[in-house]
């Protein structure tokens, strides 16, 4: 794993004991010994075990199983267990998974996993920097128990391989479309959609010192304001999101376009807390387009953006920059204008809490200095607190 996934490896301890023949019901699983395996993005292990050799009892694999990531937040079908090469997989028939229910339903949310996905041919696996989460209400959200009947002889030595199901982002990429991600998206891309109507200032038909722009409506021309109308086609909208109909704009941005995308987010005990990322616009060839596209909805407009990533932080990669993202949606501008929102920011007392704006461009006021000369971002949350908002 080398690029969107290359900071979340997958952390493995694990071993192989022996249960009664008639297991009762798991509420703690077997200790496992300390064996940690880093499995990357898209890689395997194999190791060789030993089965124990005893009568009447049934060996099952005791694993413990994280994305290793600062924090904790998220999941996803990521550990991909074989036993000689014959998956691992939970069955209707004999159920593998021992010591939770085969449904993953977290407390006060409306989400509803399965542990095993046969999709995917995965098992669910938490992203987090400890082992004892417990976001899905089970205690055991990275513990596994899984019987092994079948599969493996006692007494017998067998290959168990443990693979990292998720790929990295150019990999995805390159499976799907068979196209490899070069230049400014040589990391991977964020898919920027809307579901529904967008400004069609967007399309980058509009040119400023000849590269594609957005610029202020004084400034558009004739010909560019109806280029993007051109580059634009209209599509009834979907009725999953809007029930009472209208139209859905469809286009794609130009690449090449310098852009900044930001979020403002509002925190329960903490108030507004801006995220913003630059980056650039992404030119995708046609076919390779198409298909990604066609993976959400063709009717939403699209712009293929690529972080400007700085192997440190939430822009270790591209993976990164999407999951320390506040939720789903953004708003773009275009150029790099990261340092005048940060320095806006600061006036506002509104702390920043992810950006990727080299640090000799970054302006605050002096009095910060008294907060914090080394981690910035911290001492900037403590400036705001302290001086208190201007904004209503």
């Amino acid at each position: 794993m080398s690029t969107s996934l290359a900071r979340l490896p997958l952390i493995v301890v694990l071993t192989l004991p022996l249960a009664a023949a008639e297991l009762p019901e798991l509420t703690q699983p077997a200790t496992p010994v300390p064996l940690p395996l880093t499995v990357e993005a898209g890689q395997r292990t194999t190791v060789k075990v030993k089965i124990p050799s005893a009568g009447g009892l049934v060996p099952v694999l005791a694993c413990r199983a994280r994305c290793d990531m600062p924090g904790a937040g998220g999941c996803n079908f990521v550990l991909r267990l074989a036993i000689d090469g014959r998956p691992l997989a939970e069955s209707r028939v004999r159920p593998r998974l021992l010591n939770k229910p085969p449904n993953l339903d977290p407390p006060n949310t409306q989400f509803h996993f399965t542990w095993y996905s046969s999709v995917h041919q995965a098992w669910m696996t938490m992203f987090g920097d400890r082992f004892d989460r417990n976001w899905g209400g089970s205690g055991q959200d990275c513990e596994y128990v899984l019987d092994l009947s079948g599969l493996v002889v006692p007494g017998r030595e067998h290959e168990l391989t443990i693979e990292h199901a998720m790929p990295t982002l150019p990999a995805a990429v390159k499976r799907v479309a068979g196209h490899d991600l070069t230049g400014v998206a040589a990391g991977g891309l964020l898919h920027l959609i809307n579901s529904g109507p967008a400004a069609l200032d967007g399309t980058g038909r509009q040119t400023a010192n000849g590269k594609p722009a957005m610029k202020p409506f004084w400034e558009i021309t004739e010909a560019e304001a109806k280029a993007c109308l051109d580059a634009t086609t209209w599509h009834p909208s979907i009725t999953e999101y809007f029930p009472g109909g209208g139209w859905s704009t469809r286009y794609l941005t130009r690449g090449g376009m310098p852009a900044t995308i930001a979020r403002l987010n509002l925190v329960k005990g903490l108030g507004p807390a801006l995220q913003l990322a630059e980056g650039y616009t992404v030119d995708l060839p046609e076919k390779v387009h198409d298909t990604l596209d066609q993976r959400t909805n063709p009717t939403w407009p699209t712009t293929w953006f690529a972080a400007r990533e700085t192997g440190q932080g939430a822009f270790r990669d591209t993976y990164s920059v999407m999951n320390a993202w506040g939720a789903n949606h953004c708003v773009m501008s275009c150029g790099h204008i990261g340092a005048d929102l940060i320095s806006l920011a600061s006036i506002l007392r509104i702390p920043v809490y992810m950006h990727n704006v080299p640090e000799e461009k970054v302006f605050r006021p002096s009095a910060w200095n008294a907060f914090g000369t080394a981690g910035l971002e911290a001492a900037d949350f403590r400036a705001c607190q302290t001086y208190g908002p201007l904004y209503a």
